[in-house]
């Protein structure tokens, strides 16, 4: 088995064979990223496939591309219950029947 300098050595030399000008990281960015943007991947298993102990980590890494938030907002528009004209927005617990508060 190759110890953790000997994949960078492998890594390097490979990279500059084929005349790329990526680093180590950004391969370890992409992959996190591009879990990232997957709805049905949890934030626990990327965490986990990450190797972080700290969940918050995961947002060091996971940069949502702008397909991925067009396709958040689109699935908003596809949703198969939406809030009809007629009944509006369910209310709040604070909302109680008093809708002059709204107003104010």
């Amino acid at each position: 088995p190759l110890s953790r300098l000997g994949y960078r050595r492998s890594f390097e030399a490979a990279r500059e064979r084929a005349g790329l000008t990526f680093r180590y990281y950004d391969l370890r960015h992409s992959f996190i990223s591009r879990l990232a943007e997957r709805p049905d991947i949890s934030l626990e298993v990327i965490r986990q496939l990450a190797g972080h102990k700290d969940p918050r980590m995961i947002a060091v890494y996971s940069h949502a591309r702008d397909e991925a938030k067009r396709a958040a907002i689109a699935a908003l528009d596809s949703a198969k219950n939406p809030v009809s004209e007629v009944e509006g927005p369910q209310k709040g617990p604070q909302s109680g029947n008093d809708q002059s508060a709204l107003l104010n």
